[in-house]
């Protein structure tokens, strides 16, 4: 009974979460949903959307979410391109729901059928195994036409596994303020369920603000999970406010993360451990971790530190062999196995799917499935690793 979700100040207990996603899990299964399957949710934050998700992955299925503000002809393209059978949405979405082609089915979380409503609460026989996929995410489409990036189960699991460790569990949960269509949010949302904490969703309208207002009442979070863009968002909106006592990690990812920035936020949060995170969507949210220490302060940015569990990082030349440290080259990054591309891999983003040789010019993958290479991120080593740019 304790509080897994909390939405606009009501609670839904851990008993009713698991309760409304094996009704709704069997009936998709009723549906065929099953592994390697993918099912599109187009949900804004809400109880429901994490419903959705959570009997997706229990029918076996791989979630595909879409971020309801997305224009109505990315959705149409992406459920095409995912081949999806299914979307699962809601009426207050109908415009952009209707707006897809295609024949799927539909199903709406607000008029689920009798048996998805009041069916068999109890936990369903989940087909899904380590490596079949739990969910596929779609790039933003900056550097070409978007792709599926299709994670797979053992993936995301290594990823929470390792978060749990490093991060730690304490506090009372994370808010997701960010779309579930992002892989930032994948550290807001399921670390906390894995680990008994509370979810807080942060409602779509005036998304800043209410995250801002969570902040302040200094809840003592397990982390808070945002890019530096938002962080600068929210120091402006703080003003002089202390939150001292807001969380116990701070995790910033997907941008660099400056040096002046970290100092504000040190001031802001004296007892935090504060986290700068790195990696593309392929390795499952992120590849490198680096914690912020006094010694960091002095420099332009933040490193992004060195490998988490079970991924490599190499940094190469246009040749993929294995600089020296201190220079730079572009960074790749592997082991952890990635499925894939829905839809191929654009021409331009990426240099190779090698094999390829480690810092000390072991070949480290036979196959092309062991090490991805990004052509446009570049980084050195050093103590700790750097960031350069892009």
């Amino acid at each position: 009974d304790a509080s897994a979700l909390e939405y606009r100040g009501q609670r839904t207990s851990y008993r009713e979460l698991e309760e409304r996603a094996n009704r709704l899990a069997r009936h998709l299964q009723r549906l065929g949903i099953g592994p390697d399957c993918p099912v599109v949710v187009l949900l804004e934050r809400s109880p429901d959307l994490v419903v959705a998700l959570l009997a997706v992955l229990k029918a076996g299925g791989a979630y595909v979410p879409m971020d309801p503000s997305c224009p109505p002809e990315r959705v149409r393209s992406l459920l095409e391109d995912s081949q999806a059978p299914l979307l699962i949405t809601h009426s207050g979405l109908a415009p952009a729901a209707a707006s897809v082609a295609g024949e799927g089915l539909r199903l709406w979380m607000d008029d689920l059928p009798e048996a998805a409503r009041s069916g068999d609460p109890r936990p369903v026989s989940c087909p899904a195994r380590p490596e079949h996929l739990a969910y596929i995410i779609y790039t933003s489409g900056s550097t070409g036409r978007p792709k599926g990036v299709a994670v797979e189960h053992r993936q995301v699991s290594a990823y929470l596994d390792w978060t749990i460790v490093r991060v730690g569990s304490g506090g009372c949960g994370a808010p997701v303020q960010s779309s579930v269509s992002f892989d930032l949010a994948i550290t807001s949302l399921w670390v906390p369920l894995v680990t008994g904490r509370t979810v807080f969703l942060v409602p779509e309208e005036g998304a800043l603000e209410s995250f801002a207002a969570m902040v302040r009442e200094n809840r003592n979070f397990t982390l808070l999970k945002v890019t530096p863009s938002h962080l600068e968002a929210l120091d402006r909106m703080l003003g002089d406010a202390d939150v001292s006592r807001a969380a116990q990690c701070l995790v910033v990812g997907g941008e660099v993360f400056s040096a002046g920035l970290a100092v504000r936020w040190r001031r802001r949060l004296p007892r935090a451990r504060i986290f700068n995170e790195y990696g593309p969507t392929e390795t499952a949210v992120a590849c490198t971790l680096h914690e912020v220490s006094e010694a960091d302060l002095g420099g332009a940015s933040i490193p992004i530190g060195r490998e988490v569990a079970g991924t490599r990082v190499l940094i190469m030349d246009a040749q993929q062999r294995p600089v020296a440290d201190g220079n730079p080259g572009s960074c790749g990054w592997g082991e952890r196995r990635w499925r894939g591309a829905i839809g191929g891999i654009p021409s331009g983003l990426w240099t190779a799917l090698c094999p390829c040789h480690s810092r000390r010019g072991r070949r480290v993958a036979s196959t092309g499935r062991g090490i991805v290479c990004a052509a446009g991120w570049m980084a050195r080593w050093s103590i700790w690793g750097a960031w350069i740019g892009r």
